[in-house]
Formats: structure tokens, C-alpha cells, sequence
């Protein structure tokens, strides 16, 4: 009990955008190192104007990691040669550089004015603190009274590996783990980690990681809103910007009701109020009595109370629509005469910077310059009467075989997979020297028309890298499918500012064979919407309406082309797969087609007046809507 620390205000947590710089943004030297030694370089790239976004507020975090190369904590691998140098810990070289770094970053956030200050959006830089998907719950505070309490990476979903499905996280569960932690652990600032999920272009993915990065973020990895989790957080942020004044300045106190159920009340001296009532039951529905008020919540989950009387928002509670995102065939690469084949050679051995007589470990050979290092050997093959075999043992993550230009096999390791891989696998050789070669492919095709995302079909592929117009667009590995037989990743983003008009040069570097004629171009976009409103449910703070509403729209640029399905009743299903139930309006479609097609976005009450009368009375109803979008 007592007051809160005004620190960053609760009320920016529906606008913060934060912006991760790498150490990609400083480039230096291999040799630079404290004390001299080679130069720096000052050359930065860098567009001021892209982080800025309007109407938002900003969090700069200089990164102490990017997403490639886990075996060095993303750092860049000239830092792994600085003599001494031990990192994320209290190492003298270690903390020299990362001040050089941090101090280089802020310069130049300040000479781009973008600190709050300054006018900029920028309103904390931050390093991270606190990850995790409950920190509610196991965040012990900061180590000062004095410090705000910043949960730095919420995490909106998990990353996605080569090998395994993608799993979801609910926006039910984001919105609880987000209100518990500003109720319960004096929650001042949350970053959703990803708020925007990306792509992973080039060499940058982590070890086993998927080119696309927090596909399934409320913006995916296109950039399109992924619902219902974009528009459920952003009712959650609202409803706690109604009462920014007490959070930031009331008195807190709390109150248990049961094992699973407890209230967490900020209240001023003048008597705004707000309350945090939660449920912490997976199962059961609560009923708490506050205020003498009874309250149903649903199982875990918390409702907001303005003024500590009326809710404004349940984490369990989802009226937001639902979207269907879809990959249309614009382009078929199926021409043969369209592709070139050339071969990639592998340099002798009378041309190798160098050669040596022992296996080498193999980022402190290439640097980290590239994915491949090659060991060849040359073997003069006397015929005897037994199978050959070839057994190799590595810590690589992929090892592949070749004799003679014919690929012999191939081992790889997983995300969770022990550290070493054995290739064990009979070879056939023929008489006299044996050596071996690689492929690539390459073609053109035309930009898309419209201003949708593009994307790769790239499922009948094996694994290599992909370039357009000379931009990689990340690794792929679709042979490496998940437990239900699929590829974890099929779909490769291609920027639209990576095309032309005309004559994309395509090129893929193929490491263990496919089909490229198979390869398809396709446009993303959300394609169907849905919602599910019941006539009990708290209207949204976002609307002039004191009714529950049905609210729909489709992504910019597009409208609604037809109602797929509507009633008013007691319906069941979901997007993909609905019907009528016991209860229905026969007026249902006719009402929802009368105030939504033809246009972006549409609102229907769920009252049963709309529909011209009430269906079936004494049966709590709900409108239910999946209309499609073009």
C-alpha cells in the first residue's frame, strides 16, 4: 500500500513504438579495440526520418543483440577477436565497447532531434530489463523505489523455428499478462516485443530461426493488422488511458477475495478511481462482489472498472473482428525456358588463401562472412570388394555430402537438438580422383500490380538463400518440415521497394535440390473478417454507441464485397466454419448487407430492434458476421 511512483506515464502505453538499433548501425573495424588500433569508421547509414512516426510515442533500445548468430549474443564477430573481451558480464573491454556503442546511438537520436524533448517521439531509451510472457507474475521490481517498472519485451508470440509449428498467443492472453503487470507490479511502461513482426532478410537469422520474424504480431510480417489481437490490446489501452490520473497519482491499495480472485484499486483524494478485478482461475467463471456490485468475470481474466463501478474492458472478453490473411497467385514461374542454370564453383585447393591438415572451427575461420565453409578432399579410390562409407561427425547445423558432382547425404541438427550431428552414409566412387560442385538458378518475372505485399511460394524448393535484384531476402529451408508434414515457412516476404516494374532478376542458391519451375509469386492480403458480439457486452470505449456493436472493416485500399454470413441469435462456429443455431433473425443478412457492402468499414447494434424484433425471447443472443473483403 501507498503511492505510486510517477514515472513513464501509464498513459502512453497504447502509443509507444520502439525502435531496436543493432550494432549493424555502428560500423567499426575488426581491429578496433580500446587503447588504439585501427580506425572506426563514422559512416552511418542511416534515415533519420524512418523512425518517426506520427502521433506516436517512441522508445529508442540500442540492442544488445540482433537476431543472428546466438553463439556469439548477436554481437558482431569482430568483438569476439578483442583480446580479454568476455560478454554480458562485468569485463572491462566488454563494458568499454558498450559504452562506446550506446553513447554513439544516443548522439545520434539527439542530432536528429528525436528525443521527446526536442519535439522528437522518442520518449525513454531503454536496455532490457524485463522479458517473458508473465512478468505480472514474476517480475521481483526494479532494485530501487525510486525506478520505474519497465517490461521492456511482452512477447506478442514466439519465434518461429525450422522443424516446428508456429503457436499462437492469444490477444486474451496478452491483454491479461499486460493489465496484471500495470495492477500488480506497478506497471509503468509495456513493450510489445514484436509490436511489428519483420523479416529476417539476408544472413540475420538466428541459428534455426525462420526468415519471418513474429509473423503473427498485431502488424505481421507485411505489415498488415493481425486480428483480433491489434484491436483487442488497443480497447485495453484505452480503457487505461481513461484513468491515467489515478494510476499515475492515486493511492493503491489491494483486496483478496479468494484463492483466485483479488482487486488492485488506484483512488486520488478527489475520488477518481480506477479498479483492476481478476480472476486468476483457468477454468471457472468469478463472480466478486465489489462495491457492492457483483461482477462475472470470465476464467483468467481481469476487468477494467472505470470510476471503480462500471467495466470498460475484459481481458477474456473479444468483440474485436477476426481476419483471415490469404496468399493469392499473381504469377506462375512455370516456363522453363525462363530459368538459367549455372554452376557454382568450388575453388581448388592451389587457389585457397590457405590450406591446413586439421579440421578448422569454422565462425573463426570465415568471420562470420558467410553460412558455408567447404572442407575438400581428393581421394584416390582402389576398387576392393566392400561398400564404401563416409562418417562425419560435426557441431555444424547442416552438414552435406557430394562425390563426384552427385549429392551422397545430408544431416542436420534442430533448434533443441544435441550439439553434434553424424552423417553416416554409403558412397559410391569410382575409379581414380573425386570431386564435387554446386547449383544455381535464376529467372525474371514482373512486380505485381496493386499495392499489396508480395511474397515467395518457395514449398517446392529445398533449403538455399534467395536474392531480388540483388537484395538476399533471407535464407529458406522448406525441407524441413514440422510434425504435421508442412514446411514451418513456405511463404518468402519480397519488399515492394526491392521490385521494379518490370524484370526482377531472381536467383536462388540451392543447396540440396528442388523443383524452381514449381516456385509461385503471390500477393498478401486479409481476405475475410468476422466478429462475434453478444447484446451483453460492454460497448467499446471507441464508440459514440451506448449499444454493443458489430464493427467490420477491411484493410486500406479495399471494401466490403459481400456478407458471407450473418444472424442474430444463438449461432455457433468461427470464420472458417459457422451456422445458424436454435435462435436466428431471418432479417440478419439483409440488415448487415444493407449497412455494410460496398464499403470500408461498417457498424450494426446487436439490438434486437435492428433486426426488426426479438427472434426468441428469454435467449441471450449475439450478431455474428463474416463478410469478405476485395
Amino acid at each position: 500500500m501507498g503511492s505510486r511512483a510517477a514515472t513513464t506515464a501509464t498513459a502512453t502505453i497504447a502509443a509507444v513504438t520502439v525502435v531496436w538499433v543493432s550494432w549493424a548501425a555502428v560500423a567499426a573495424d575488426a581491429s578496433v579495440s580500446r587503447g588504439g588500433g585501427g580506425r572506426e569508421r563514422e559512416e552511418v547509414e542511416y534515415d533519420g526520418r524512418a523512425l518517426i512516426i506520427e502521433g506516436r510515442g517512441g522508445c529508442s533500445s540500442p540492442a544488445l543483440f540482433i537476431t543472428r548468430a546466438a553463439l556469439l549474443l548477436g554481437f558482431p564477430f569482430w568483438l569476439h577477436d578483442v583480446p580479454g573481451i568476455t560478454f554480458r558480464c562485468d569485463n572491462e573491454p566488454f563494458k568499454w565497447h558498450m559504452e562506446r556503442f550506446v553513447t554513439k546511438i544516443v548522439d545520434m537520436m539527439k542530432s536528429e532531434e528525436l528525443y521527446y524533448p526536442q519535439g522528437g517521439p522518442i520518449i525513454i531509451s531503454q536496455i532490457n530489463s524485463c522479458n517473458g510472457l508473465i512478468c505480472g507474475e514474476t517480475f521481483v521490481g526494479p532494485n530501487s523505489p525510486n525506478k520505474p517498472s519497465l517490461w521492456t519485451e511482452n512477447w506478442t508470440t514466439k519465434y518461429l523455428v525450422y522443424g516446428k509449428e508456429a503457436k499462437f498467443r492469444s490477444a486474451e492472453d496478452i491483454a491479461f499478462a499486460t493489465a496484471l503487470f500495470i495492477a500488480k507490479k506497478n506497471g509503468s511502461f509495456v513493450n510489445y516485443y514484436m509490436y511489428h513482426g519483420g523479416t529476417n532478410f539476408g544472413r540475420s537469422a538466428s541459428s534455426f530461426v525462420t526468415t519471418g520474424y513474429y509473423d503473427h504480431a498485431p502488424l505481421d510480417e507485411y505489415g498488415l493488422i493481425w486480428q483480433p489481437t491489434w484491436a483487442h490490446l488497443g480497447k485495453l489501452h484505452a480503457a487505461i488511458k481513461l484513468s491515467s490520473e489515478p494510476l499515475l497519482w492515486g493511492t493503491y491499495t489491494n483486496q483478496s477475495f479468494s484463492q483466485f480472485q483479488e482487486a488492485h484499486i488506484f483512488q486520488t483524494n478527489s475520488g477518481k478511481c480506477i479498479a483492476f478485478l481478476v480472476n486468476f482461475n483457468k477454468h471457472q467463471i468469478a463472480a466478486i462482489k465489489f462495491r457492492n456490485t457483483t461482477f462475472e468475470l470470465p476464467a483468467k481474466s481481469i476487468s477494467v472498472l472505470l470510476n471503480c463501478r462500471n467495466e470498460t474492458f475484459n481481458t477474456a472478453k473479444v468483440t474485436a473482428q477476426n481476419g483471415t490473411r490469404s496468399a493469392k497467385i499473381v504469377d506462375h514461374l512455370k516456363n522453363a525456358e525462363r530459368w538459367k542454370v549455372f554452376s557454382e564453383e568450388i575453388a581448388s585447393i592451389r587457389n585457397a588463401e590457405f590450406t591446413t591438415n586439421q579440421l578448422l572451427e569454422q565462425m573463426s575461420t570465415t568471420k562470420d562472412a558467410t553460412d558455408y565453409l567447404w572442407y575438400s578432399v581428393s581421394y584416390n579410390h582402389t576398387p576392393f570388394s566392400g561398400q564404401e562409407l563416409l562418417q562425419v561427425e560435426s557441431r555444424a547445423h547442416v552438414l552435406h555430402a557430394f562425390v563426384n558432382n552427385e549429392f551422397v547425404g545430408s544431416v542436420h541438427g534442430s533448434h533443441h537438438g544435441p550439439p553434434l550431428i553424424v552423417l553416416d552414409t554409403p558412397i559410391p566412387l569410382v575409379q581414380g580422383q573425386n570431386n564435387i560442385s554446386l547449383l544455381s538458378v535464376m529467372t525474371t518475372f514482373d512486380a505485381p500490380h496493386g499495392d499489396d505485399p508480395v511474397a515467395l511460394n518457395l514449398s517446392s524448393m529445398g533449403k538455399g538463400e534467395v536474392w531480388i535484384n540483388g537484395e538476399s531476402i533471407g535464407r529458406y529451408w522448406v525441407s524441413f518440415k514440422a510434425s504435421n508434414g508442412q514446411p514451418s515457412q513456405s511463404l518468402y516476404h519480397v519488399p515492394r521497394s526491392f521490385l521494379k516494374d518490370k524484370q526482377n532478376l531472381l536467383i536462388l542458391f540451392e543447396e540440396i535440390g528442388g523443383d524452381p519451375v514449381e516456385i509461385t509469386v503471390n500477393t498478401m492480403s486479409v481476405t475475410r473478417v468476422c466478429s462475434r458480439v453478444s447484446e451483453t457486452s460492454t460497448p467499446s470505449v471507441f464508440s459514440k454507441s451506448k449499444q454493443p456493436s458489430v464493427h467490420l472493416h477491411c484493410q486500406e485500399g479495399k471494401r466490403i464485397e459481400a456478407i458471407e454470413f450473418a444472424s442474430y441469435g444463438n449461432s455457433f462456429g468461427d470464420c472458417e466454419g459457422h451456422g445458424v443455431g436454435s435462435c436466428h433473425s431471418n432479417s440478419s443478412k439483409s440488415v448487415v448487407e444493407k449497412a455494410c457492402v460496398g464499403k470500408f468499414s461498417c457498424s450494426i447494434s446487436v439490438t434486437s430492434s435492428m433486426f426488426g424484433g426479438d427472434p426468441c425471447p428469454g435467449t441471450e443472443k449475439s450478431l455474428f458476421v463474416v463478410a469478405s473483403c476485395s
